[in-house]
Protein backbone atom coordinates (compact mmCIF):
# COMPACT_ATOMS: atom_id res chain seq x y z
CA UNK A 1 0.00 0.00 0.00
CA UNK A 2 1.41 3.61 -0.99
CA UNK A 3 1.08 6.37 0.89
CA UNK A 4 -0.14 9.65 0.37
CA UNK A 5 2.54 12.06 0.11
CA UNK A 6 2.48 15.98 0.39
CA UNK A 7 1.25 16.64 -3.01
CA UNK A 8 -1.68 14.02 -2.88
CA UNK A 9 -3.02 15.55 0.31
CA UNK A 10 -2.61 18.99 -0.98
CA UNK A 11 -5.03 18.00 -4.16
CA UNK A 12 -7.14 16.56 -1.32
CA UNK A 13 -7.62 19.52 0.55
CA UNK A 14 -8.15 21.27 -2.86
CA UNK A 15 -10.81 19.12 -3.39
CA UNK A 16 -12.30 19.37 -0.23
CA UNK A 17 -12.20 22.80 -0.53
CA UNK A 18 -13.88 23.60 -3.92
CA UNK A 19 -16.93 21.37 -2.27
CA UNK A 20 -16.82 23.70 0.76
CA UNK A 21 -17.00 26.19 -1.66
CA UNK A 22 -19.64 24.80 -3.91
CA UNK A 23 -22.10 23.94 -0.94
CA UNK A 24 -21.52 27.29 1.08
CA UNK A 25 -22.63 29.16 -2.67
CA UNK A 26 -25.63 27.07 -2.84
CA UNK A 27 -26.74 28.23 0.59
CA UNK A 28 -26.33 31.31 -0.20
CA UNK A 29 -28.32 31.35 -3.07
CA UNK A 30 -31.16 29.70 -1.28
CA UNK A 31 -31.31 31.59 1.53
CA UNK A 32 -31.37 34.80 -0.92
CA UNK A 33 -34.58 32.99 -2.67
CA UNK A 34 -36.08 32.45 0.53
CA UNK A 35 -35.20 36.23 1.44
CA UNK A 36 -36.62 37.53 -1.57
CA UNK A 37 -39.91 35.52 -1.20
CA UNK A 38 -39.79 37.15 2.34
CA UNK A 39 -39.45 40.75 1.29
CA UNK A 40 -42.23 39.78 -1.85
CA UNK A 41 -44.74 38.82 1.07
CA UNK A 42 -44.15 41.55 3.90
CA UNK A 43 -44.09 44.58 0.53
CA UNK A 44 -48.08 42.49 0.41
CA UNK A 45 -49.00 42.81 3.44
CA UNK A 46 -47.64 46.51 3.64
CA UNK A 47 -49.57 47.11 0.67
CA UNK A 48 -52.93 45.52 2.13
CA UNK A 49 -52.48 47.59 5.36
CA UNK A 50 -52.61 50.95 3.33
CA UNK A 51 -55.41 49.87 1.32
CA UNK A 52 -57.15 48.56 4.23
CA UNK A 53 -56.41 52.17 6.14
CA UNK A 54 -58.11 53.87 3.47
CA UNK A 55 -61.11 52.13 3.35
CA UNK A 56 -60.94 52.07 7.13
CA UNK A 57 -60.76 55.47 7.17
CA UNK A 58 -63.53 55.34 4.78
CA UNK A 59 -65.89 53.39 6.06
CA UNK A 60 -65.15 54.98 9.78
CA UNK A 61 -65.82 58.85 8.81
CA UNK A 62 -68.96 59.03 6.55
CA UNK A 63 -69.32 62.39 6.65
CA UNK A 64 -65.78 63.21 5.68
CA UNK A 65 -66.29 61.15 2.29
CA UNK A 66 -70.13 62.86 1.64
CA UNK A 67 -68.26 66.43 2.44
CA UNK A 68 -65.82 65.40 -0.15
CA UNK A 69 -68.22 64.59 -2.82
CA UNK A 70 -69.84 67.90 -2.04
CA UNK A 71 -66.45 69.53 -2.69
CA UNK A 72 -66.25 67.83 -5.91
CA UNK A 73 -70.01 68.45 -6.76
CA UNK A 74 -68.70 72.71 -6.37
CA UNK A 75 -71.37 72.90 -3.09
CA UNK A 76 -69.71 74.87 -0.36
CA UNK A 77 -68.58 72.97 2.21
CA UNK A 78 -67.54 74.03 6.11
CA UNK A 79 -63.79 74.88 7.27
CA UNK A 80 -63.63 72.40 9.05
CA UNK A 81 -64.89 69.61 6.28
CA UNK A 82 -62.13 70.77 4.52
CA UNK A 83 -59.66 70.32 6.78
CA UNK A 84 -60.88 66.82 7.56
CA UNK A 85 -60.73 66.32 3.75
CA UNK A 86 -57.14 67.39 3.80
CA UNK A 87 -56.52 65.17 6.52
CA UNK A 88 -57.47 62.47 4.59
CA UNK A 89 -56.16 62.57 1.37
CA UNK A 90 -52.90 63.78 3.49
CA UNK A 91 -52.41 60.36 4.99
CA UNK A 92 -52.85 58.70 1.72
CA UNK A 93 -50.77 60.86 -0.48
CA UNK A 94 -48.07 59.40 2.50
CA UNK A 95 -48.86 56.18 1.79
CA UNK A 96 -48.37 56.34 -1.83
CA UNK A 97 -45.34 58.35 -1.24
CA UNK A 98 -43.96 54.87 1.24
CA UNK A 99 -45.01 53.25 -1.66
CA UNK A 100 -43.05 54.59 -4.24
CA UNK A 101 -39.63 54.95 -1.69
CA UNK A 102 -40.15 51.15 -1.27
CA UNK A 103 -39.98 51.11 -4.71
CA UNK A 104 -37.06 53.49 -5.51
CA UNK A 105 -35.18 51.88 -2.99
CA UNK A 106 -35.31 48.20 -4.52
CA UNK A 107 -37.76 47.48 -1.91
CA UNK A 108 -40.67 46.78 -3.95
CA UNK A 109 -40.88 44.85 -7.23
CA UNK A 110 -42.05 46.43 -10.53
CA UNK A 111 -44.87 45.06 -10.64
CA UNK A 112 -46.41 45.56 -7.33
CA UNK A 113 -45.82 49.44 -7.60
CA UNK A 114 -47.28 49.86 -11.25
CA UNK A 115 -50.38 48.30 -9.71
CA UNK A 116 -50.21 50.48 -6.34
CA UNK A 117 -49.55 53.59 -8.77
CA UNK A 118 -52.13 52.43 -10.99
CA UNK A 119 -55.10 52.47 -9.08
CA UNK A 120 -53.97 55.42 -6.80
CA UNK A 121 -53.29 57.47 -10.20
CA UNK A 122 -57.44 56.61 -11.03
CA UNK A 123 -57.84 57.57 -7.50
CA UNK A 124 -56.13 61.24 -7.77
CA UNK A 125 -57.33 61.78 -11.19
CA UNK A 126 -60.95 61.26 -9.92
CA UNK A 127 -60.82 62.19 -6.25
CA UNK A 128 -58.68 64.73 -5.45
CA UNK A 129 -58.43 68.41 -7.14
CA UNK A 130 -55.19 69.97 -7.92
CA UNK A 131 -55.73 72.87 -5.78
CA UNK A 132 -55.70 70.30 -3.05
CA UNK A 133 -52.87 68.64 -4.33
CA UNK A 134 -51.09 71.95 -4.38
CA UNK A 135 -51.80 73.02 -0.89
CA UNK A 136 -50.22 69.98 0.76
CA UNK A 137 -47.31 70.70 -1.54
CA UNK A 138 -44.64 71.44 -0.02
CA UNK A 139 -40.82 70.31 2.12
CA UNK A 140 -42.77 67.21 3.56
CA UNK A 141 -42.45 65.21 0.19
CA UNK A 142 -39.39 63.94 -2.09
CA UNK A 143 -38.96 65.85 -5.04
CA UNK A 144 -39.06 63.31 -7.17
CA UNK A 145 -42.60 62.04 -5.89
CA UNK A 146 -43.69 65.61 -5.82
CA UNK A 147 -42.66 65.46 -9.56
CA UNK A 148 -44.56 62.28 -9.99
CA UNK A 149 -47.70 63.63 -9.04
CA UNK A 150 -47.19 66.28 -11.18
CA UNK A 151 -46.90 64.85 -14.10
CA UNK A 152 -50.14 62.71 -13.49
CA UNK A 153 -51.89 66.15 -13.53
CA UNK A 154 -50.08 67.73 -16.18
CA UNK A 155 -51.35 64.36 -18.21
CA UNK A 156 -55.08 65.15 -17.20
Amino acid sequence: MKRIGLTGWAALAEIVGTIAVIISLLFVAVSLRQNTAAIHASNEDFLRDLNDRYWSDRINNPDVYENWEKMLGGEPISTAAEGQIYDFVLRAMNGWEGVYVKYRSGQLSAEQFDNWHEANTDWLRRRVPRPLWEQMNGPQWRLDFEDLIDEIYESM
